[in-house]
């Protein structure tokens, strides 16, 4: 998704969801993913002590890092607005959650 690649993210999700992964879970794991990345994004905190604060290992999160950096801060703050949005939709019954993973996968590639 965050590589804006259509086939293979939509390939992926389908068989996800086929393989029996729940909707709520799958659009939980990606905002969270995109939270995570936002807030390593911001942070001036060392590796060491990100990696306490998320309950991670250091390696993860220099990887996660530098995976932040691939993207503009703004566009990850989006991002997480994006996806805590569809997060309340679903949630407060406003449309399915099958329609909210769809819809947010779907913005964050077009956008």
């Amino acid at each position: 998704v965050g590589k804006k690649n259509f086939d293979n993210a939509l390939t992926i999700l389908n068989e996800m969801l086929s393989g029996g992964e729940s909707p709520q879970k799958l659009l939980t794991s990606i905002y969270y993913y995109y939270r995570k990345l936002f807030h390593l994004a911001v942070s001036d905190k060392t590796d060491a002590e990100l990696a306490t604060s998320f309950k991670s290992k250091e390696f993860a999160i220099t990887k996660m890092k530098r995976q932040a950096k691939t993207f503009k801060i703004k566009a990850l703050k989006s991002a997480v607005d994006l996806l805590c949005d569809y997060d309340f939709y679903f949630k407060s019954g406003v449309m399915s959650v099958d329609s909210a993973l769809m819809l947010s996968v779907f913005k964050l590639l077009v956008a």
